[in-house]
């Protein structure tokens, strides 16, 4: 097998060319179970069709040419998933494939560890493995979908030369994990294993390069410890305040671009009223407080979509995920959720962000509707009142 190095242009160009190629109405094709889970016939150029394997698998195919295909399911106890591909030639073609979710002699069944060729391991998981060829030799450009819960999987083809599996750049978007290529083989999804974390004692800032699937642990003076991984290599510049309080922040990030990132972590912005104990004003009928004295301002170069994922160490159940909306001059609660003393929140944009302490209810005579209560609680008690003088 050739070895294909990707182009960020050449991925741009694909992801462009398939952004118009939605399956607006797609054939489906039942697949009769007495012929061996399989299907064989013509897909016609520019129109789509979906087939259904063992009323488990799902697979729909788009294609911009006439493509004779020949696709067996051959699946024991199959997970229920949907699968796409959308592909792109300049001629007529014939492809076959061959779907299964279990193969020993390649290191695959559900739980296996895989040790790919960037030395990174990768945990096969619930997926599908597709052994796919394609007759000719011009040019084809292929995008692949598949459902997946692990936003930091990857799509991976088999090197058939040094049997090694290849990790390429992948991208996770509303519950699918896709990758583009120009080349087909034996293509499955895995999951990222977390690497062993690497330990990074500084003083209160660094300002440096982090490797793909690395965990990070930086570690400040102040006992302060910040631990990032990405799934992309990138530059990072971290400078801690010697004021932070003494706990653990933990971020993970997706994104599809090698970027650089920059953050500032600090204990008490008086500019957005967030000094030890303050009060934050918000439209809600919650006041919060600000108590964990960590704020966290978040810049990047970023160009393409991301995703984040924050993890703070909190010491108050009762708190917030937030970030300060610039235009509208005030902080926005986001949904977080609490696990193992860490505040959970994911995010796909930068800003200051920090944790809010619900401190109480406002006066309830303050809450629109309440003011009406008031007045027919009052009614009724003159009410009964009158009654009993008469």
């Amino acid at each position: 097998m050739k070895k294909i190095i990707t182009m960020p242009l050449m991925a741009l160009i694909i992801v462009s060319m398939f952004s118009s190629m939605a399956f607006i109405s797609a054939d489906e094709v039942g697949v009769n179970p007495e012929n061996g889970n399989r299907y064989q016939g013509t897909i016609k150029g520019n129109e789509s069709a979906q087939f259904k394997f063992q009323n488990r698998l799902t697979f729909q195919i788009r294609t911009n040419m006439s493509l004779d295909v020949d696709i067996t399911c051959d699946c024991e106890n199959p997970q229920l998933k949907n699968m796409t591909m959308l592909l792109n030639t300049t001629q007529n073609r014939k492809m076959t494939m061959n779907i299964s979710n279990s193969e020993p002699e390649l290191g695959l069944y559900n739980g296996t560890i895989v040790m790919a060729q960037n030395q990174h391991q990768y945990q096969f998981r619930n997926q599908y493995i597709y052994n796919i060829s394609l007759n000719g030799t011009d040019a084809v450009k292929a995008q692949l979908r598949t459902q997946c819960d692990d936003p930091m999987a990857t799509w991976a083809y088999l090197n058939e030369e040094t049997n090694v599996w290849v990790p390429v750049q992948s991208q996770y978007e509303n519950g699918e994990v896709f990758a583009d290529t120009t080349h087909f083989s034996i293509w499955t999804v895995l999951s990222s294993l977390p690497q062993g974390p690497k330990d990074v004692d500084v003083d209160h800032k660094f300002n440096g390069k982090v490797n793909a699937n690395e965990t990070n642990q930086f570690k400040f003076k102040n006992n302060f410890q910040f631990n990032f991984r990405a799934n992309n290599s990138m530059e990072v510049d971290i400078e801690c305040d010697e004021a932070v309080q003494a706990k653990t922040m933990e971020m993970n990030m997706n994104t599809s671009e090698q970027v650089r990132l920059q953050i500032r972590i600090n204990n008490s912005n008086s500019d957005l009223g967030l000094t030890n104990g303050s009060t934050i004003k918000t439209q809600n009928r919650y006041r919060y407080q600000f108590m964990e004295g960590a704020i966290f301002n978040f810049s990047s170069n970023a160009t393409d979509p991301f995703m984040a994922q924050l993890r703070y160490q909190v010491g108050e159940q009762n708190c917030t995920w937030a970030y300060y909306d610039e235009d509208k001059g005030e902080f926005v609660m986001v949904q977080s959720q609490l696990e193992d003393g860490y505040l959970i929140a994911n995010t796909n944009h930068f800003s200051i962000w920090t944790i809010l302490t619900i401190n109480e209810i406002e006066d309830e005579s303050t809450i629109p509707g309440y003011a009406f209560l008031g007045v027919f609680s009052i009614l009724g008690l003159a009410a009964i009142i009158l009654k009993k003088k008469h």
